[in-house]
């Protein structure tokens, strides 16, 4: 078997696991990450594999739930938000039900973590009752970073020469995931 180049795109219908490491959060060191994910590395076929094929990992104590109550994760999103704003596009995500798998679990995670590390005035806090959890944020600016992940992600399916239908589906899967994220506990913060 030939060895796989490092940093090559999946093969068609698998997925790409980055695992953050807490010393590049801790130091807002993103270079590895976007190299990784560089979009001018790839062809448009390649482009085309990594939609909904990357797995983010954060070797973080907690959950990806609560990366966005940690400042130096905060940090870290934000600056690879800033350079690398195509998350909506890579990130492996679908609505989640009760009996979904637990990466799939993860994944949806992963990408409210991100959301709620783009919006300002976050309030994190455990009650005193076992698993119950709450959290304030500042609705107006939540659904801003959703449209914004949205956004690039349609165009960056634009760019990889992805069809209109494509581009939307994924838009929705998208919002669905956020949506069935909240609605798992509560009401969807997205209209």
């Amino acid at each position: 078997m030939k060895p796989k180049k490092p940093n090559q795109p999946p093969p068609p219908n698998s997925t790409l696991i980055i695992i953050i490491a807490t010393a590049d959060i801790e130091r807002c060191n993103i270079d590895r990450v976007a190299k990784c994910l560089d979009m001018q590395r790839f062809t448009a076929a390649e482009l085309t594999r990594l939609c909904g094929a990357v797995r983010l990992r954060f070797e973080h104590a907690g959950g990806p739930d609560d990366l966005f109550a940690v400042p130096a994760a905060r940090r870290f999103i934000r600056r690879l938000h800033e350079l690398w704003p195509w998350a909506g596009y890579y990130l492996r995500c679908a609505p989640i039900t009760a009996n979904s798998s637990r990466d799939q679990i993860i994944d949806a995670g992963v990408l409210i973590a991100w959301v709620l590390c783009l919006t300002d005035d976050i309030a994190f806090a455990r009650q005193d009752v076992p698993d119950v959890v709450g959290m304030r944020y500042d609705h107006g600016q939540f659904v801003a970073a959703v449209a914004d992940i949205t956004d690039h992600a349609a165009q960056l399916c634009a760019i990889a020469g992805l069809p209109k239908s494509s581009i939307r589906r994924r838009q929705e899967t998208i919002e669905s995931t956020i949506a069935s994220f909240f609605a798992l506990g509560e009401q969807s913060p997205l209209p």
